[in-house]
């Protein structure tokens, strides 16, 4: 990250209205994976350090609704939430870095 100066700590580099954390995690992709419980599933993914995500789910791809926030931490961390579409029979999520 400081090797190519972006700093997550401070806001943006340059002047386009973007954060250097965002950029950072718009570049890195996390992965988000699901694993089923007995109260419906889990989403879990890596949450960079000095970045904070929203988690938003759709049935459709087109129509999206909020879940949570996920606060920035000062470290790198496995996110995991629990059940964050209960009534939903299927559909998607996505993770917008803050």
């Amino acid at each position: 990250e400081l090797a190519i100066q972006l700093n997550p700590i401070q806001g943006a580099s340059e002047d386009n209205g973007v954060s250097d954390a965002q950029t950072i995690a718009s570049a890195s992709q996390p992965t988000i994976s699901a694993s089923t419980t007995g109260q419906g599933m889990d989403l879990s993914f890596t949450a960079l350090s000095h970045v904070a995500y929203e988690v938003y789910h759709s049935t459709d791809l087109e129509n999206w609704t909020f879940v949570t926030q996920v606060p920035a931490q000062n470290q790198a961390h496995n996110q995991t939430i629990p059940n964050p579409a209960p009534t939903a029979k299927k559909g998607f999520f996505t993770l917008k870095p803050r």
